[in-house]
């Protein structure tokens, strides 16, 4: 990296600072470049989210006719599983 920074132009002239303020710079930036996938890929999974949120919440409403209600007797055992 700094190596390339001397060959570009003879103009620039490594020293001391330029390298430590480089080094500092590249260490502040070290861990959010390294949580940038996790946060992209959170970011499109919370897209797809509400595209499908939006979709479900703009369809249109059941009519009350459309709806079986039977009703409801607390005596009825409704479980149908059996544990051993």
């Amino acid at each position: 990296m700094f190596g390339v920074y001397v060959l570009i132009d003879d103009k620039n002239i490594l020293d001391a600072q330029k390298v430590f303020v480089s080094m500092a710079l590249i260490n502040i930036l070290k861990t959010p470049l390294s949580q940038l996938p996790f946060a992209m890929s959170t970011t499109m999974q919370a897209i797809v989210s509400l595209r499908r949120l939006g979709k479900f919440l703009c369809q249109d409403e059941l009519k009350p006719d459309d709806v079986n209600r039977e009703p409801y007797s607390p005596g009825e055992n409704t479980h149908t599983h059996t544990y051993n």
